[in-house]
């Protein structure tokens, strides 16, 4: 289980805390084009905490 921050950094990121020990996979929606990131685009990230 892990949790993520509602607000943002300077450059959009999103701080992840984990809640325990296990395997979660994080997902996203980009919301606006930016650089290499575009609109509707969804990126997944699986992390283990041990």
């Amino acid at each position: 289980m892990a949790t993520v921050a509602t607000k943002g950094d300077s450059e959009g990121g999103h701080k992840v805390t984990a809640k325990k020990k296990g395997k979660v996979t994080i997902s996203c929606i980009v919301s606006k084009t930016s650089g290499h990131w575009v609109k509707g685009d969804v990126f997944k990230w699986t992390v283990t905490v041990k």
